[in-house]
């Protein structure tokens, strides 16, 4: 996947199935909801309007699965893996993944959470996919405690009423595809991420509520797999948004849009290993700093300052006990001791210094 992922900023890439007529598009909900039971088996879930050409692929291979179940723990894991092969074009791709970040931070209930969505999206993209996790994990409850009126302070709510209040939300833009999307959110919340431990199948996959934040065991609930998992699901989930009404529903990604462009052009040179440390921080914490709800530090570690304060604390600073940076033979001198993080040698070269 470290190949040059795809259309250049001047393509338009589709993202969502061409207008269809009323019953293409009842058929073809109805054929998503069947794919989306079976595939929720082995922990799937369908991203949500795939290119034709893919969408054909997963179904084929769904009929070939049924035709010929697998019959032991490595072939159910052959089958997970086969379709996260089919369904990774979509989710690596630098477009989709700006595109929905982007929706992600206009749409109600998931606004708020945005800039978890991402970063988790920054890690997933540096293949850090621990952190990819453990960052989407608070974004997918508060995301649905937030779908459901539920408020900070309020009697805590039940996942049956989460999924009884996904499967009854009212659309105002094509029901049957809401059905679709809706029925696949609750059935993967009731499967697989907030199932409790003990009901829990741990066979194909550790990515569960209740495993991961409350440190149930050491079991990797963090592969490739489950961050495409929890991607997938904030894209079903902006799409049930969308089919409530509150966005457009996309046909295109669209062309015009800042905040997309600048996100995918940034996400390609991520997948490509091509940019530094010190450009990431600056180019990531302003996208962060774009979302409604992202907290800035006003007073994140800086080294020299953490030198020069140590300085004056140790009695060493050669100015005034303010914030001036002592000489550089004695500042030198202190850094390299503070980096060794040696207190023996401090401590000789201070005894030395009386």
């Amino acid at each position: 996947m470290d190949q040059k992922p795809g259309p250049s900023a001047a393509t338009v890439v589709p993202a969502h199935r061409p207008q269809m007529g009323r019953s293409m598009l009842d058929e073809y909900a109805s054929e998503y909801r069947t794919v989306s039971k079976f595939l929720m088996e082995y922990g799937g879930l369908v991203a949500p309007f795939l290119l034709g050409g893919e969408w054909n692929a997963l179904a084929a291979y769904c009929k070939s699965v049924q035709a010929k179940p697998p019959s032991s723990p490595a072939e159910v894991a052959a089958v997970e893996r086969k379709v996260d092969e089919i369904l990774v074009a979509h989710i690596y791709h630098p477009n989709f993944r700006a595109f929905y970040v982007y929706r992600a931070s206009q749409l109600p209930h998931i606004r708020a959470f945005s800039h978890l969505v991402e970063r988790g999206v920054l890690h997933y993209l540096k293949h850090d996919f621990v952190s990819c996790v453990l960052t989407l994990l608070p974004a997918v409850e508060g995301t649905l405690r937030s779908y459901c009126g539920w408020s900070f302070g309020d009697k805590d709510i039940k996942s049956p009423e989460i999924r009884r209040l996904l499967r009854s939300g009212k659309p105002k833009y094509e029901p049957s595809l809401h059905a679709a999307y809706a029925s696949a959110l609750a059935d993967f919340h009731e499967k697989w991420l907030w199932t409790n431990t003990d009901r829990a199948n741990f066979g194909l996959s550790y990515l569960n509520r209740h495993y991961a934040l409350h440190g149930l065991g050491t079991s990797s609930y963090y592969r490739v797999e489950d961050c495409h998992r929890l991607i997938l699901f904030f894209e079903l989930v902006i799409e049930l948004l969308t089919l409530e009404g509150h966005d457009e529903p996309y046909i295109f990604i669209p062309a015009h849009i800042d905040q997309i462009n600048r996100r995918r052009d940034y996400y390609e040179k991520v997948i490509m290993r091509d940019t530094g440390i010190v450009d990431a921080i600056a180019v990531e914490e302003s996208f962060m700093r774009e979302h409604p709800h992202y907290a800035v530090e006003m007073r994140p570690p800086n080294e020299e300052e953490i030198v020069v304060r140590w300085a004056q604390i140790m009695g060493l600073s050669d100015g005034p006990k303010t914030a001036q940076r002592p000489t550089p033979p004695v500042y030198n001198r202190l850094y390299s001791l503070v980096r060794t993080g040696s207190r023996m040698l401090i401590k000789r070269w201070l005894r030395g210094r009386k």
